[in-house]
């Protein structure tokens, strides 16, 4: 499973918020859309990333990924 997230800073070494913009079980799901939000020209202080994440059930299934 994979995770597109925002990081936005509110001081220099500080985060602000954390925001999750969406959840995909591809990598190539989640760099596509990444790439299209950078595109967007977010502001200077925000990190857009995909974070993979291991162990986590399905909440509509009970399959683990």
């Amino acid at each position: 499973m994979w995770i597109l997230l925002v990081i936005i800073l509110s001081q220099p070494f500080q985060v602000g918020s954390v925001e999750i913009l969406g959840i995909f079980l591809l990598e190539n799901q989640c760099e596509s859309e990444r790439v299209r939000a950078v595109d967007l020209g977010p502001p200077d202080k925000m990190n857009i990333g995909c974070l993979k994440i291991e162990g986590v059930s399905l909440t509509h299934g009970n399959r683990a990924l």
